[in-house]
């Protein structure tokens, strides 16, 4: 049985590891100095955790742009957990939450590498909005957002 938990910044510095942890075993290309970096000075940090027995399988987090707006950054779910609905469960928490604290809009970034977390954001109501090439490894990224006050 899968559990879920709802984390706000302050994170503390277990669900910190935690989730770098989770980044590591999720891509290829972690790096624990840009994770903690990306967060610094962020308003309103909010992660969602899926925990199976003792041991987190899965996470989704993100922080606010601006108001009403909030930035989906990163998720993740290990691959022995995959294939089993804890992604699409970490997003319909995280819209839920972000609903509950007056989000309009949520907004995030994925890429032809990811096919299945893009095929998931269409499938829960987001569009394509942009795409850019980012730097320096000129990979063309995807930008989706989704209307919070619509529903699925």
């Amino acid at each position: 049985m899968i559990e879920y938990e709802l984390h706000r910044a302050p994170l503390s510095d277990g669900v910190l590891q935690a989730m770098m942890a989770l980044e590591a075993q999720c891509f290829l290309n972690h790096n624990s100095e840009r994770f903690l970096y990306e967060l610094e000075g962020k308003r309103n940090v909010l992660a969602v955790m899926a925990k199976h027995k003792q041991t987190y399988v899965g996470f989704k987090l993100g922080y606010e742009r601006r108001r009403g707006h909030f930035y989906s950054w990163m998720g993740g779910v290990t691959p022995a957990f995959r294939g089993q609905g804890i992604a699409r469960e970490l997003m319909h928490r995280q819209h839920q939450e972000l609903c509950r604290q007056g989000y309009q809009t949520v907004r995030t970034q994925t890429s032809n590498a990811f096919k299945r977390m893009l095929v998931l954001n269409l499938k829960c109501g987001f569009s394509i909005v942009g795409t850019f090439v980012s730097t320096p490894n000129q990979l063309l990224r995807i930008m989706l957002e989704k209307d919070l006050r619509q529903n699925d």
